[in-house]
């Protein structure tokens, strides 16, 4: 039995929500620390000057250490918005801790889009993307709505900017190969409170 039928792509997304979820507040907060410490010495972090990182939510790794850490290094941030009129659409807008943040369509709270300065997806030197689970091949398993794999689609069979870094806690890897769609857009490392994994 190929690991394919032992496993789909719903159930390795189920499994690796759960063990996400078991973790406590205290366990999630050390993590983002470690987290931090781990990017802060990763040369592509060290030489970015425009990074796009996401606003955690729930039990996602946590990113607003991440977010304070940056910015005292002089990265020009900016963080992924809904893209009011065109559905299953991102935009990036610069973010400041501080700012002030409104609800979408989905209750996600956001900063505004109309206000701030944007910045293509081509443009970024580090992206940090949340994912539900990876592999060791450097497949990236999301919720399921496919809007970085839109917003990066020029990267899906090329190298180069941006890097597309992945943030997971360790208990997301999936427990088997993740089979790879036509429009999955693969990470180039996936960055853990333990470690961080380049992919070729």
């Amino acid at each position: 039995m190929s690991p394919d039928s032992q496993l789909t792509r719903q159930q390795s997304r189920r499994h690796a929500l759960n063990q996400r979820r078991k973790l406590s507040y205290f366990q999630q907060k050390a993590a983002e620390s470690a987290l931090c410490r781990r990017v802060r010495r990763f040369p592509v972090y060290r030489q970015a000057r425009t990074i796009s990182i996401y606003l955690s939510l729930a039990s996602e790794m946590g990113t607003a250490a991440l977010l304070r850490m940056a910015e005292r290094d002089g990265k020009c941030c900016y963080v992924p918005v809904l893209h009011p009129l065109q559905p299953h659409q991102m935009e990036f807008v610069r973010y400041r801790a501080g700012d002030r943040l409104q609800r979408n369509h989905w209750g996600i709270a956001e900063p505004s889009l109309g206000i701030r300065t944007r910045l293509a997806a081509r443009q970024f030197d580090l992206v940090m993307m949340p994912l539900v689970a990876f592999d060791q091949a450097g497949h990236r398993l999301g919720m399921g709505q496919g809007f970085y794999d839109r917003a990066f689609a020029f990267r899906r069979h090329s190298q180069g900017k941006p890097f597309l870094l992945g943030l997971a806690h360790e208990c997301q890897q999936a427990l088997y190969p993740l089979k790879a769609q036509p429009w999955d857009v693969d990470m180039d490392a996936v960055a853990t409170p333990a470690r961080i994994i380049r992919f070729s």
